[in-house]
Order: C-alpha cells, then structure tokens, then sequence
C-alpha cells in the first residue's frame, strides 16, 4: 500500500531574505506610584477592563487601613502597659533601696546606708533626665520629619494641576 504524503512535507520552510528581514521592536514602559491606591486614570482603566475593580480596589485599601490602625492601636495598648509596669517596678525597687538605706542608717552601718541612698536617688535623677532628653529628641525629629514630608507634598504637582 503507498503511504500518502502530505502536500507540506514536501514544501521546504521558506527563511526570510536577508535583506527583506522584519524589525523587531520592543517597548516597555513601568509606571510606579507610591499610595495605597492608583492613580485615577489607572482605576478608570482598570473599571473599563473588568467592572467592579475599582470597587474591589476601594475596598481592599479600606480594609487593609483598618487592619494597619488595628496593629498600631494593639502596639500603642501593649507599649502603654509595658511602660507602665517598668514604672511600677521601678518605684517598688528605688522604694526597696531607700528603706534599706534608712535601716542600714539606722542600725549604725551609715557609710553603705548613704552610699545606697545616694546612688538610688542619683540614679532616679539620672533615669528622668533621660527620659525627659529623649523625649525632646523624638519631638524635635518628628518636627524634622513633618516638615521635610510638608516641603515634597507643597513641591509635587497636585489633584487638578492637569498632570497625573
């Protein structure tokens, strides 16, 4: 029986001619933006493509927001409290320390009795002063911060300039 050949087989591939031989062009382009949501122009794109993104897109953000405040209120609430235990811990041991040093005092073993009153009491001093110095340094950076975040927002074009 004669195998039955197919009319392509037979055509050898054509190759392109040299001087004929097609461009090939590539393009990219990246846009990026830093929010929690696109520009208008690329949610009105994403609506038109698949109805409802925008929706989802609003969503998805407001969510994502409600969990973020969530996490920093739990951080806040656990701060708080751990801060306030390191006071009450403290007070207990700097009150520990000055009753000791009083009934060292008292009991006529009065150079311990004021070398431990002095360095507690010294070292409360020490631990607000502290405090209160870097409290002032946190201001002032968020002070810092504030401003320079102010100076890009008032340098960048904003909503209605005609530029996205």
């Amino acid at each position: 029986m004669a195998k039955k050949t197919n009319n392509r087989d037979l055509i050898p591939p054509q190759r392109p001619h040299p001087a004929r031989s097609p461009t090939v062009r590539h393009e990219s382009i990246q846009v990026t933006y830093q929010a929690p949501l696109p520009p208008p122009a690329m949610v009105e794109h994403f609506e038109r493509i698949m109805p409802g993104a925008a929706d989802r897109l609003f969503r998805m953000a407001e969510e994502q927001a409600e969990h973020r405040h969530g996490l920093e209120n739990r951080k806040l609430d656990s701060d708080i409290s751990n801060e306030k235990k390191g006071q009450y811990f403290a007070f207990v041991i700097a009150l520990v320390a000055i009753i000791g040093s009083f009934a060292l005092i008292w009991n006529g073993i009065s150079t311990v009795g004021v070398t431990l009153f002095i360095t507690t009491f010294a070292g409360l001093v020490s631990v607000f002063i502290v405090g209160r110095l870097r409290q002032e340094s946190e201001r002032r950076q968020k002070r810092r911060d504030m401003s320079q975040m102010l100076e890009r927002a008032a340098g960048q074009p904003q909503i209605g300039d005609g530029q996205v």
